[in-house]
């Protein structure tokens, strides 16, 4: 969706997800600069960026099949293109492989919580019907009010975001493990407060959060084992 400021037609989704992507460059840039060499750092967002733009695209595309060809971004589709991105760069560059993770993951709420601001000026991604406080309409569409999941999930996805990177500071501990998880079961609970919801017993982005969740308690309850018989 495009907003009209005297006939300029002003691209607010495009503009969101572009300092989205910025301020997670941002992040990444000052988490990494004393950690890993400048080159390497620039190489890996090229990397991430590129797998997450294209995983969002065909993951969107996947579970809109059977509405035909739409060109939208899956925020899971995402995530997903940034953990095999960073698998393929762990490969390619084994220095600091833990730092690498630890940073592009635990800005994942943060270009998520900055996104969504796009999403609500956009009209996208819209809540339930809901008449209480802070309801919006967007006539354009359905014309009824609805409640303002897409802030909600900023804000939500924002304090994750600062509690996460508080908590790294703290006890470092599986905080890439632990990020995961928090963020798939706010991204579960929150899901039930999107309109297509409404047509769903479960959506597709409810079955996915369990999945990380399960894969990623899986993964530590290994890890977790190996420690022990070693």
């Amino acid at each position: 969706m495009h907003i009209i400021i005297n006939t300029y037609s002003f691209p607010i989704y495009e503009f969101f997800l572009i300092l989205s992507i910025i301020s997670y460059f941002i992040f990444n840039y000052f988490y990494l600069k004393n950690k890993i060499e400048k080159r390497i750092i620039l190489l890996s967002f090229i990397l991430i960026i590129i797998f997450a733009l294209l995983g969002a695209l065909i993951f969107d595309t996947i579970i809109h099949l059977n509405k035909g060809f739409q060109l939208g971004l899956s925020s899971y589709g995402g995530v997903i293109g940034i953990i095999i991105a960073l698998i393929s760069f762990s490969k390619m560059y084994s220095t600091n492989k833990k730092e690498i993770f630890t940073s592009y993951i635990l800005s994942l709420p943060l270009i998520y919580g900055i996104a969504k601001i796009g999403c609500f000026l956009a009209g996208c991604c819209y809540g339930i019907p809901y008449n209480g406080i802070f309801n919006v309409t967007y006539t354009y569409d359905l014309n009824i009010s609805l409640f303002p999941i897409q802030l909600l999930e900023s804000i939500v996805f924002i304090i994750l975001f600062i509690f996460m990177n508080k908590l790294n500071k703290k006890n470092p501990n599986q905080i890439i493990e632990k990020t995961i998880i928090i963020c798939a079961f706010a991204k579960f609970t929150l899901d039930f407060l999107r309109y297509n919801h409404l047509e769903h017993f479960i959506s597709i982005n409810q079955i996915v959060s369990i999945l990380i969740i399960l894969i990623t308690v899986l993964y530590m309850m290994k890890n977790k084992f190996l420690i022990k018989t070693t």
